[in-house]
């Protein structure tokens, strides 16, 4: 491995273990059997917030909380992006190619932008996360689950011994 890379490595794992928003640092409760974030590959819709929780804050909850489950499932709906629905303006209203456009983008609209948080017992809560920004979004995961802050021991510090 090279210097470099391992420079990025080491970057990496510093900005999860301990990132300068210490918000994301919790301990989830052991009633948590899992945790699913749903939304669509695409920004559009109300999709960015938890894109950006996704990539901001959930590797530093799962480095925290090791033991659970954490599923990612991100949506393409026939690659349809906002680009390809401004075409429907240029296409014959009749044609089946912008009927089946329109159904599409009917089902973008309808993409769901959530946090599935699974307890044992088989209860489950969703999170809709849609048009909320990635802090909104980690305020409310928080309340949600209960989560604690990590003890500041137990949070992760490079080059001191654990």
């Amino acid at each position: 491995m090279s210097a470099g890379r391992a420079t990025r490595n080491l970057t990496h794992i510093l900005s999860i273990s301990s990132p300068s928003n210490k918000a994301s640092i919790i301990k989830l409760p052991p009633l948590i059997t899992d945790v699913s974030l749903t939304f669509k590959k695409k920004n559009s819709d109300g999709h960015m917030g938890i894109r950006k929780f996704w990539q901001n804050y959930l590797p530093t909850i799962k480095f925290y909380n090791q033991s659970l489950p954490m599923n990612v499932t991100r949506i393409t709906l026939n690659e349809i992006d906002t680009k390809k629905a401004r075409g429907v303006k240029d296409l014959p209203v009749d044609s089946e190619e912008a009927k089946k456009l329109e159904s599409d983008i009917k089902l973008l609209a309808k993409c769901p932008a959530k946090i599935t948080i699974s307890y044992q017992g088989g209860k489950s809560v969703e999170l809709d996360c849609k048009w909320k920004r990635s802090e909104i979004i980690l305020e409310e995961f928080t309340k949600l689950t209960k989560a604690v802050p990590v003890a500041e021991e137990e949070i992760f510090k490079f080059g001191e011994s654990q």
